[in-house]
């Protein structure tokens, strides 16, 4: 990525874990981009109908292969450019997420929104105000 491409980026997380899709929402926001859906081992067809309908080019999967699978990689690589943005676990993907947000997508790389990575109603309630700030959202344990 080497510039925000407004309209034409989608982000892509697994439905049913939270602490991914939370860390992404306001790194989307900023960028104009949605965030889509999938589950670990395969796209749900409203999935694949909504990137085909919306003039999505490129895909951002977030999170590692523990969540998103390969296979849901491969699924995608054949329809559109895929980048995988992923840490060793919730709070190494958060950081990598929030630093495309610096980097590519022109948020704040002075402030950060930082919530517990093991309760979604922080994050939840913080992302909008993430997105508001420019501050990208980074989870912490309770213990550090």
């Amino acid at each position: 990525m080497s510039e925000s491409f407004i309209g034409t980026y989608a982000y892509i997380v697994n439905g049913t874990a939270w602490a991914d899709a939370l860390a992404v929402a306001p790194v989307a926001a900023w960028d104009d981009a949605p965030v889509l859906m999938t589950m670990k081992d395969s796209v749900p067809q409203a999935t694949l109908d909504w990137l085909a309908d919306n003039g999505i080019t490129d895909v951002i999967i977030v999170g590692g292969e523990a969540v998103v699978s390969q296979d849901v990689y491969d699924e995608l690589d054949a329809l559109y450019t895929v980048e995988r943005v992923a840490g060793e676990n919730r709070y190494e993907t958060a950081k990598e997420i929030a630093l495309v947000g610096v980097k590519y997508v022109g948020m704040d790389g002075s402030l950060a929104t930082l919530v517990s990575g093991e309760n979604f109603a922080d994050a939840l309630s913080a992302a909008p105000i993430g997105w508001w700030t420019g501050a990208p959202v980074l989870l912490t344990p309770s213990t550090s």
